[in-house]
């Protein structure tokens, strides 16, 4: 998954939705600590080419450390982060989409 986004994965965290299984909302964090935030469905990211979504929209946002204006918002993301991992340890979903994964 690492290279998918650049190998510059830190880490990634993905927790399914409460009334679809099959979506959910992920969050990368970049070596560099930047943060992407993607909705994915059926394992893929909603509304990117490659995907088959004939969508013109993308479900990917990016919040940067470096020269970014939403300090706020990104040290939100990595609190949201923690407590998705949380979630994925005390209450898993079975079949849960995007497991989390660890980049070495």
């Amino acid at each position: 998954m690492s290279e998918k986004y650049g190998g510059n994965t830190k880490r990634i965290v993905a927790r399914p939705e409460d009334m679809h299984h099959n979506r959910a909302l992920r969050l990368v964090e970049q070596r560099d600590g930047d943060v992407i935030v993607a909705v994915i469905q059926d394992g893929m990211t909603i509304g990117l080419p490659d995907t088959g979504n004939s969508s013109d929209r993308s479900s990917v946002v990016e919040f940067c450390l470096s020269g970014g204006r939403s300090h706020r918002t990104l040290a939100a993301l990595k609190q949201l982060m923690d407590a998705m991992e949380k979630d994925n340890a005390e209450r898993p979903i079975a079949g849960q989409e995007g497991e989390n994964e660890d980049s070495e």
